[in-house]
This record gives C-alpha cells, sequence and structure tokens, in this order.
C-alpha cells in the first residue's frame, strides 16, 4: 500500500511514556478488541496504545480482508479515544508480519519510550514459535489476556504479566455470521458495522 496512512501523528518525545502496542489482523476490529486495549490502560497505567493491523500473521494461512478495509474500520473504531493510535507499519511492509521487526521499529522511533506487548491467550500458547522470540522479551515487558479456557506455558508465566480477560467476540466468528447474512451490531462498534454493510465486507 502506497504512502504511511498513520491515524495520528506520534512525534518522537522528551518524556519517557509507557505504550501498549497491540498487533492483530482486526478483519474486523470488534468490541472485545477495545476493552482489552481499554483494560490495559487501566490496569496498567498505560499512557497510550498504539494498534499495529498486521499484513499477515505468520502462524495464520488465511489472507486477511484487503488492508486498507481494516485500516480504515480500525480508524472509525478507535477515532474518539484520544489515547489509541494506529501505525501501518505493517500494511506498509508486504512480507508476514514479525513482531520482532516491529519492536525493531518502534524502538528506533521512540527511543525513550518503555514498551508493553499485548496479546492474547491463544497468542501465547504459540509464543515460542514466534521468531526471535527471546529477543522480543528484551524489547517489551509481554502481556497476556487470558480467557478461562487458554493454555500459558509454564516457562512463560514468569516472564510476563498475566491479566484474566474473557471475551465473548471473536473476528473469525464474525466473520463467519456475516458471510451467512447476520451481521452482529452488538459485537461491533456502530462506525464498523456500517462501514461493513456499505462495502459489502465478508459476504459470499
Amino acid at each position: 500500500m502506497a504512502g504511511a496512512i498513520l491515524a495520528y501523528s506520534l512525534n518522537p518525545k522528551t518524556k519517557s511514556l509507557k505504550i501498549g502496542i497491540f498487533g492483530g489482523s482486526f478483519d474486523p476490529v470488534h468490541r472485545g478488541h477495545l476493552f482489552l486495549a481499554k483494560t490495559a490502560i487501566s490496569k496498567l497505567g498505560l499512557d497510550r496504545i498504539i494498534f499495529i493491523p498486521a499484513y499477515q500473521n505468520p502462524l495464520k494461512h488465511n489472507k486477511p480482508e484487503n488492508n486498507l478495509h481494516r485500516y480504515k474500520m480500525l480508524l472509525l473504531a478507535t477515532k474518539d479515544n484520544p489515547l489509541f493510535f494506529i501505525d501501518d507499519f505493517e500494511l506498509n511492509n508486504p512480507v508476514k508480519s514479525y513482531t520482532i521487526n516491529t519492536l525493531h521499529y518502534l524502538h528506533s522511533k521512540y527511543e525513550k519510550d518503555e514498551f508493553f506487548l499485548l496479546i492474547g491467550g491463544d497468542s501465547a500458547e504459540s509464543f515460542f514459535k514466534w521468531k526471535d522470540f527471546k529477543i522480543l522479551l528484551t524489547l517489551c515487558t509481554l502481556i497476556i489476556f487470558k480467557r478461562k479456557d487458554s493454555f500459558i506455558p509454564e516457562s512463560l508465566k514468569d516472564k510476563s504479566i498475566i491479566i484474566d480477560f474473557d471475551c465473548p467476540y471473536s473476528s473469525t466468528d464474525i466473520r463467519k455470521k456475516i458471510s451467512s447474512g447476520n451481521i452482529p451490531y452488538n459485537a461491533l462498534p456502530e462506525r464498523v458495522s456500517e462501514y461493513i454493510e456499505k462495502f459489502g465486507l465478508y459476504y459470499k
């Protein structure tokens, strides 16, 4: 995708900030994503959350929806919260989205800030398959949002902060419901459901 499409200007600062990094396909972004981000801010005292939509998850084979659509839905969902930011670094790199590369990029851009990587319990189960995971753990504090049925490897528990978090929504289920003709309005921010209807996304 040509050109940067940042939702907000993120200028380097002299004051160190605590920044949550929230990556994912956001295909589509739903209320659970937003609630998780708000929970991270309230429980960890973060100064902001940077959402980073992925071009392609290396551990998933399905190709997500059009990059620009996913970006625009994320922008619509976060525009009213001044602590939410979007960075399109991964969308502008048409390769598999390795978190280690993104963290190196963020450290080079915001040298004085402290990073907290937000992941779900399902991602924690496969964390040791991530590229350069040992180095990754030196670049950020890992925050795991654990569902009741999540399995967190014992060797990861002492390397992370674990927050219990049960979310009734999933992007996979939302896509399935839309493809069958039923948009789950309760799971989606209003602007996002309107966007999906306008462009006919996820319908077969």
